[in-house]
């Protein structure tokens, strides 16, 4: 029923699924008692199937077969869902998978948070809630023989056998699909035997419509500059040729995106890190803002601040902010996007926030607000002990990972503070990812 990648086969079993790990799997119980992950699986269902994995503390499945559907389920409308692996929840409808990400954060905030007393608003979805990517990463290879570019099955390095992704915009399908087609040019030349493309990546400005398309190891011969004037004629306005540990170099157009979020304009250069949704982009930074309280006489300090997007975007309603990035590609577009908005109450500071928070705040910054965006890890210790032991009048955390959330909010409510509210944003339905804002206040 399902095209499942092959796994090693156990005992079947029928379980009667209780709801949904913070991966997307169903969860249910064995007759042992022991907890059970059944990928593909929807609370309320009863499946047969069949176990992949034995542990002490748990054990995996296999879906074999439904016996009792849940009303929630649907047919994904994705060829390659069960194969590719990217997705998560495309076999439950929208409003089931808003549910299903508000359960994972509650989960994740009373089991690891042991947090109480505090709001969990219902989740900011997206209608609809397809092709919203701005951004898609390729890997050239061989599907029976033949050479392709595609998406890698999750957690492996196997080739799905498609030519689309339903969670990006039809005009980035067709530069994915014209770089795929000049795979066997190119490779069949003697001079790429062992240096052709080996992959590429594909951005999109949504305010502008602007392409850019990142070849990774193009080397610089007559087929890819023939690719390059493919790309062009099919209306990409960057071509950036991308070498593994030695940089990039612009094969054509500027080497960069402008993307607009609210009224600011933001650059992308070819590797900086901008959110894959910029149509919840807005919704995300607004729910910040609003959160801040800002009355243009406070210092906000923006801690992983990225290319300054959070910092600029809060700058109309503060005296000054401060933005803390290692990244210095990062800062360099976050200066460009600085200089573009006319904004000159931004201060960028390079440095690991780690080493660096604690310093600025050791040599007297005082923030009223602090607003934290760590990756999926979360914040670093020091980060977090800095940020304790100066009390802002509000601290702002956003994360996409409710796992890493609530244990660093638990850390922060030890040492005095409080959480009021957390606003789960869905930047990336079909998926079992979900972000969160976190409003925290000193007790």
């Amino acid at each position: 029923m399902y095209d499942l990648p092959n796994s090693m086969s156990g005992p079947k079993e029928k379980v009667l699924i209780f709801g949904c790990s913070h991966r997307g799997e169903g969860l249910g119980r064995l007759p042992s008692g022991q907890i059970i992950f059944v990928p593909y699986a929807l609370p309320g269902e009863e499946v047969e199937c069949r176990i992949t994995e034995a542990k002490r503390d748990y054990s995996r499945g296999r879906l074999e077969k439904i016996l009792t559907s849940s009303p929630h389920r649907v047919e994904p409308p994705c060829p390659v869902y069960y194969a590719c692996g990217g997705c998560h929840l495309q076999h439950a409808d929208y409003s089931f998978q808003l549910e299903i990400k508000k359960r994972q954060v509650e989960d994740a905030l009373s089991r690891i948070g042991k947090l109480k007393d505090f709001t969990l608003k219902p989740l900011v979805g997206l209608n609809p809630p397809w092709r919203y990517r701005n951004k898609i990463g390729l890997h050239a290879g061989e599907i029976n023989g033949v050479p392709r570019l595609s998406l890698y099955r999750e957690g492996s390095h196997i080739l799905v056998d498609t030519r689309d992704c339903l969670l990006v915009p039809e005009d980035m399908v067709k530069v994915w699909q014209a770089v795929e087609g000049s795979l066997p040019a190119m490779q069949n030349l003697p001079e790429t035997k062992n240096n052709g493309l080996s992959g590429a990546i594909i951005r999109k400005s949504f305010h502008t419509g602007e392409l850019m398309s990142i070849l990774v190891g193009l080397p610089d011969l007559q087929g890819g500059r023939t690719l390059v004037q493919k790309l062009c004629k099919a209306g990409v306005s960057s071509v950036i040729a991308l070498f593994p540990g030695k940089g990039v170099r612009v094969l054509a157009g500027p080497g960069y995106l402008w993307e607009r979020i609210g009224s600011f304009r933001f650059r992308l250069s070819p590797l900086s890190f901008f959110q894959v949704n910029p149509r919840q982009t807005d919704t995300l930074y607004k729910i910040v803002l609003d959160y801040a309280g800002l009355t243009g006489k406070e210092t906000v300090l923006d801690v992983y601040s990225g290319t300054g997007t959070i910092a600029l975007f809060l700058s109309p309603r503060a005296a000054r902010v401060y933005a803390l990035e290692v990244s210095k590609e990062a800062l360099q577009d976050a200066y460009a996007n600085a200089k573009e908005n006319k904004i000159d109450n931004v201060f960028f500071i390079h440095g690991y926030a780690e080493r660096t928070l604690p310093r600025l705040l050791n040599e007297g910054l005082t923030p009223e607000v602090i607003v934290l965006d760590p990756p999926r890890q979360g914040c670093h210790p020091k980060v977090l002990e800095a940020v304790a032991s100066i009390r802002p009048r509000c601290l702002i955390y956003i994360s996409c990972y409710p796992p890493t959330l609530a244990r660093d909010l638990l850390y922060l409510c030890r040492r005095g503070y409080r959480v009021k509210e957390i606003q789960p944003v869905d930047m990336f339905p079909q998926t079992h990812h979900v972000e969160c804002v976190a409003l925290v206040y000193p007790a």
